[in-house]
Parts: structure tokens; C-alpha cells; sequence
């Protein structure tokens, strides 16, 4: 819609009004312009209060134009059919093979896979949906869903960058092979990963396999647990212990706690139950439970004497 096409609806809403109001005050028959103030109470990028799509509320609280094309934009929202691209300018949608960082880039029909250029955080190319065995996208999975099996449809991991049918299958060092994963970078938001995978049809990953959908396990479940530990220096892992590669889901059995375990309810294979609750490989720090047979509980560079995770040192025979 032009400015004077919106400008012409708004004083004709005005007018009707007057008909039926007891007064009307002629301030209020011009609608906001560029200049007039705006109301900025919800995220402060609306535009609605402007009355014209070619304005949006800025910093000020005042109307202001949208920027055009290669004009700097974030937070201010991109004027008419242009997009706010990796440089924070304003520009066309993206063909194939170009450089992306979301999909809403992209022209339609492509998506942003980010699996294209796995050596770059964060940039993708727009491509039409990647078919078995091609490159995708995965990204890191957030708190809210640890020690949990993913919904089907869940799309927090995976960036559904396959054909239909088919899921990311992440592809990177696992914790302990002596590899150091892509690093991952804190943002405003938390951790932030992006990472390459392969195309695999739903239904064919096997127990243990990362997984960032339900649908791509063998046995319908993936769930995600905690991340885990090393207590010795090793590649792979950062200041503490932590496990610097992306966290993902594993391929686990349908019947397999994920949780709550005991009186009939069997963790994973390889997980361990400790007072009630399912633990993941290789994340008890030094000094907490293990079970005492195979220890796999206890973080990379710790052994389990007598239900303990300790360094191999502190163990006497």
C-alpha cells in the first residue's frame, strides 16, 4: 500500500468516526507522519503506530522511514520486498548459491543451508532442499530440552535444510576421540553452534547415533542429555572440562528411561542409574557416584573405586 493510498483510508476512518462522536478534534484527523511520535511499549520495532508501511517506529519513539536498498538496517526493519542481510544492510532476496544467514533471505523455494560452508560460523548458502548423502545444517541444543526426548516435529536442532523424508544427521569428532570440534560462541542468548551434517532418510540412524529429530532414529527417539566431561586436558574440551562441540540428540531405545529409572524402568545402554535418575557417559566430576562396574559415568580421565569417580592416582589397590 503507497503513503497516500494509507493516508486517504485513515482520514476516511476518521471522518465516519466523527459523524458519530459528540466531538472531534482536528489534530486527530492527520494520521502520524514522518516526524510524529509513536508508541514504542511492545519490542520497539513496530511500525503499526506510524500508519504507513513505510515508516517504523525508531529509538526516538518517533516515525521515521524504513531504510532502502543497501542502506543500513538492524533494528530498523527493511523498507517494501528488501531483507536485512549478513552485512546489516538492506538488499534483494538471494539466489542460489549465494551467501545467507537465515532463510527469510533467501528467494523462495531456497533455504538457508548452512551445512554448504561448514568452515564459516553462522553462513549459509540459499539452495533448494539438500537430497540423501548432501550437505545440512544443525545447530546447538538449548537447556530446556536437556534430559528430554524430542517431540516429533521438533525443530530446534535440525534446520530442515533436507527434502521431505529425510534428516540432518550430524557429522562431527565425538567427545574423546582425540579431535577438537568446531568451537562454539556465547551469545546474548547462550551458546550458539552451527555444524555440517549429511542428508539421512527418516527412521535409519541406530542406537547411539547424534541425532537432531526424533523421526531420523531407527527406534522413533532422540533425546538430549547432558554434555560430557573431561578431567584431564584433552582436544575437545575447554577451561573446566566442558565439552566445547555442539550438543545434540542420541538415538536411544523406545523403551529406555529417560529420566526416572529403577523398578523396571532401564536406562540407555551405557547410562548409568544413580539414585533413581538416568546418567549420561562420562559426565560425573571427580568425586561424585558411579556405579562401581564399567565407570562410564565418570567424566574422561576418571576411574569408579567404591562407587566414586576419582583421578587414577587417588585410586590404591
Amino acid at each position: 500500500m503507497n503513503r497516500a493510498g494509507s493516508s486517504k483510508r485513515y482520514s476516511l476512518a476518521l471522518s465516519l468516526a466523527c459523524l458519530v462522536s459528540v466531538a472531534c478534534d482536528d489534530s486527530t484527523t492527520t494520521p502520524p507522519h514522518e516526524g510524529s511520535t509513536c508508541d514504542r511499549a511492545d519490542s520497539g520495532t513496530s511500525h503499526d503506530d506510524c500508519h504507513d508501511d513505510s515508516l517504523w517506529c525508531g529509538p526516538d519513539a518517533i516515525c521515521v522511514a524504513r531504510p532502502g536498498l543497501d542502506e543500513v538496517c538492524d533494528p530498523a526493519p527493511c523498507s517494501g520486498e528488501l531483507y536485512c542481510h549478513l552485512d546489516k544492510r538492506c538488499g534483494v532476496s538471494r539466489l542460489a548459491g549465494e551467501a545467507c544467514s537465515s532463510s527469510i533471505e533467501c528467494a523462495s523455494g531456497l533455504n538457508c543451508n548452512q551445512g554448504e560452508l561448514p568452515e564459516l560460523f553462522a553462513v549459509g548458502l540459499c539452495r533448494g532442499p539438500a537430497a540423501e548423502g548432501e550437505p545440512c545444517g544443525f545447530g546447538h541444543a538449548s537447556d530446556d530440552v536437556r534430559g528430554e526426548a524430542l517431540a516429533p516435529d521438533f525443530n530446534g536442532i535440525d534446520r530442515g535444510d533436507c527434502v521431505t523424508g529425510l534428516s540432518c544427521a550430524p557429522l562431527f569428532p565425538g567427545p574423546g576421540s582425540g579431535d577438537a570440534p568446531p568451537m562454539c560462541i556465547e551469545t546474548k542468548k547462550g551458546v550458539a553452534c552451527f555444524f555440517a551434517g549429511a542428508c539421512m532418510p527418516d527412521g535409519t540412524l541406530p542406537f547411539g547415533a547424534p541425532c537432531g529429530r526424533s523421526e531420523a532414529c531407527a527406534s522413533g527417539v532422540c533425546a538430549v542429555f547432558e554434555p560430557p566431561l573431561s578431567a584431564a586436558p584433552q582436544p575437545g574440551f575447554g577451561q573446566g572440562g566442558d565439552w566445547l562441540g555442539p550438543r545434540v540428540g542420541q538415538c536411544i531405545g523406545a523403551a529406555d528411561a529417560i529420566s526416572r529409572c529403577g523398578r523396571g524402568d532401564p536406562c540407555a545402554r551405557g547410562f548409568a542409574c544413580l539414585d533413581r535418575q538416568c546418567v549420561a557417559p562420562h559426565t560425573q566430576r571427580p568425586n561424585e557416584k558411579c556405579t562401581d562396574d564399567t565407570g562410564l559415568e565418570c567424566a574422561f580421565g576418571l576411574v569408579c573405586k567404591s562407587n566414586e569417580c576419582l583421578y587414577p592416582e587417588a585410586v590404591v589397590p
